[in-house]
């Protein structure tokens, strides 16, 4: 779940060049504590180093090897689209399968076949200036897990309700101004997309709780 700390075990994956891409052993899983709350999230989150999405594309071009993930400030919500979504392809079919049976063996211990996941049928586009002097603005696709998940709960509803849902949670909700809004950003495997990066999750918390820093 979203925000748990767990325990597990991980090896590196050899065939991808980015350093930070490792394979998790599922079955080592642990949840040590779920934090609830964005006061109990703080002390944690404030200890990640930041840095801007101009820098990681800027070394990625440089560094096939360069940083992959990052944790970026949003400066300015320039706009948004929402597009309809396209469906899985093949490829993202295959991978979805394979996880989801992988989660059912292994962290619940039955060998009942889970149920296809739906596409959503919307995507999410955002337009943004990062934190970096003379930022152009920057393109960003929302990949995060829980846009998809936050539609399958909505499936019965009009594509008309849907969107203001997504556009409920996902702009006027994260980005409201009492809230420091930041964006988990990262890249692909394939070495000619390594400076294109896609936003993999928002982190929203009141501006307070943001600038807090741990005393201990």
């Amino acid at each position: 779940m979203k925000y748990d700390i767990i325990d597990l075990q991980i090896k590196r994956r050899l065939q991808d060049s980015r350093l930070e891409s490792y394979v998790p052993d599922t079955q080592s899983i642990q949840v040590i504590e779920h934090l609830d709350d964005w006061s109990d999230r703080g002390p944690y989150m404030n200890t990640l180093s930041t840095t801007t999405t101009c820098r990681l594309m800027r070394d990625a071009e440089r560094d096939h090897a360069a940083p992959s993930l990052g944790m970026v400030h949003v400066r300015d919500l320039v706009g948004f689209e929402l597009d309809a979504h396209p469906g899985w392809t093949p490829a993202e079919e295959a991978k979805i399968a394979q996880a989801m049976m992988t989660s059912e063996l292994d962290l619940f211990g039955t060998s009942s076949q889970p149920a296809r996941l739906r596409p959503p049928r919307l995507k999410l586009r955002y337009r943004y200036v990062c934190e970096e002097s003379g930022c152009p603005s920057h393109q960003g696709l929302n990949l995060d897990w829980e846009l998809t998940a936050l539609q399958n709960r909505h499936h019965g509803e009009s594509l008309a309700r849907l969107r203001e849902i997504v556009e409920d949670r996902f702009v006027r909700m994260m980005f409201e101004e009492r809230r420091l809004t930041s964006f988990f950003m990262g890249n692909f495997e394939a070495a000619i997309k390594r400076a294109k990066f896609s936003v993999l999750g928002t982190y929203y918390p009141p501006r307070g709780v943001a600038s807090a820093v741990p005393l201990f």
